[in-house]
């Protein structure tokens, strides 16, 4: 994986609240589906280097620290909030973009997580687990060309949309 990305960076700690500063990304805002819940995530003071944890559509988030079974659910941000960061247990990561796209990256995470690739690599402590930087970036990846890419993961995200349609109706229904 370190090998196609520009950056690997986890966001920043912040017990604070403050409903006039920004909303912050946490563990939950991210559902195991692979999308971001707009509404989770709480809001914080503005720390003094806001723009080095601003989300970019195409950013990938990794939850680095959770759960033993959660460790590793990953999403996309798609820019479907505004101005917003992430806290230090996401870690955000950048393609490059002549290499991978972020959707590849993204289905590929989605399926090690699928398959416990990061429950069994974590780093285990009381009630919880982390996955750190150098581990994240070592994992082996299928890398087809761009083109392949393309193909595979419009495929995906056709399926994807489909599914998260159905499950807003059912959740209507109910």
């Amino acid at each position: 994986l370190g090998e196609v990305i520009l950056e690997a960076k986890s966001g920043f700690a912040s017990g604070k609240r403050d409903e006039n500063g920004i909303l912050q990304l946490r563990m939950d805002s991210i559902e195991t589906d692979g999308w971001i819940n707009p509404e989770a995530g709480v809001r914080v003071p503005i720390p003094p280097d806001v723009e080095e944890y601003l989300l970019k559509p195409g950013d990938i988030l990794f939850n680095n620290t959770n759960s033993v079974d959660l460790i590793g659910k990953t999403a996309i941000f798609r820019g479907e909030l505004p101005k917003c960061v992430f806290s230090n247990h996401l870690t955000r990561i950048r393609v490059n973009p002549e290499r991978v796209l972020p959707e590849w990256i993204l289905y590929v995470l989605i399926r090690k997580w699928q398959t416990g690739v990061f429950k069994a690599i974590c780093h285990r402590h009381v009630h919880q687990a982390g996955i750190n930087n150098n581990d994240l970036l070592n994992i082996k990846i299928p890398l087809p060309e761009i083109s392949e890419q393309q193909k595979i993961t419009q495929i995906l995200l056709t399926i994807d949309k489909k599914q998260k349609i159905e499950k807003q109706e059912k959740a209507r229904v109910e």
